[in-house]
């Protein structure tokens, strides 16, 4: 199961740095996250991704997160 998500073209693997551990940090007092929900939206607005999909419950009724110009809309597959 992992060997395929690993060689899945449609998952995108996004490295955690300073700015988007401070950006999850302020995300999660923002939005009442938990941190790894907030580290997670952090890594997609860092390069200004448009969307993310997920199957996570509390993320889907944010709908959209904004964290200055960057927006994030939240969608389920």
């Amino acid at each position: 199961m992992l060997r395929e998500a690993l060689d899945d073209r449609n998952n995108l693997f996004l490295n955690q740095t300073l700015d988007t551990t401070r950006t999850g940090l302020a995300l999660a007092e923002r939005y009442a996250l938990g941190g790894r929900d907030a580290l997670i939206l952090a890594c997609f607005l860092a390069p200004s991704i448009s969307y993310l999909q997920t199957f996570d419950k509390a993320l889907l009724m944010l709908e959209r997160v904004v964290y200055g110009r960057r927006i994030l809309k939240i969608r389920s597959p």
